[in-house]
């Protein structure tokens, strides 16, 4: 058999703080120079940590899927962790700005080493499945073709 863990990503859940709610509070912590990604790489470990540390998970043999900004969430914590074996991401936000509520944003130097393609050194090597649809809108499909097309490049 498997197990599954999650956690509230920051500004979900037991998370929301002062910037909000959600992708709103994402985007107003980014925009106060907060760093949710370096957040997300430190829970994610903690909870890899927590899980290995209670028997329930082994490692090398962890693997992580997220949705939308979670498959986001997911790359960033890939990236970081040598624990991880393998990730599922679907309908992932590869560009930040291509969501609404990043709009403008392309030149942040925050936003910039948060979109996947800055993790692609950290990603080349570990097994990545990857689910959109050809115009997904939301979260800017072609971004993710450019993403996975620059990923297999390397």
């Amino acid at each position: 058999g498997h197990r599954v863990v999650s956690f509230s990503l920051p500004c979900h859940g037991e998370r929301v703080n002062e910037y909000g709610e959600g992708i709103e509070g994402w985007a107003n912590s980014i925009k106060a120079g907060i760093d949710v990604f370096a957040d997300i790489r430190a829970t994610g470990s903690a909870l890899i940590d927590l899980c290995l540390e209670r028997g329930l998970a082994h490692a090398e043999t962890i693997v992580i899927d997220g949705t939308s900004r979670a498959g986001l969430a997911a790359l960033h914590i890939l990236s970081a962790e040598s624990r991880i074996t393998a990730a599922a991401i679907h309908a992932p936000v590869t560009y930040i700005p291509a969501v609404t509520e990043y709009h403008g944003t392309d030149e942040n130097p925050m936003v910039k080493r948060s979109n996947a393609s800055a993790l692609i050194p950290q990603l080349a090597d570990k097994p990545l499945f990857i689910a959109i649809g050809s115009s997904d809108v939301g979260v800017g499909a072609e971004h993710c073709f450019e993403f996975y097309a620059a990923l297999r490049a390397v």
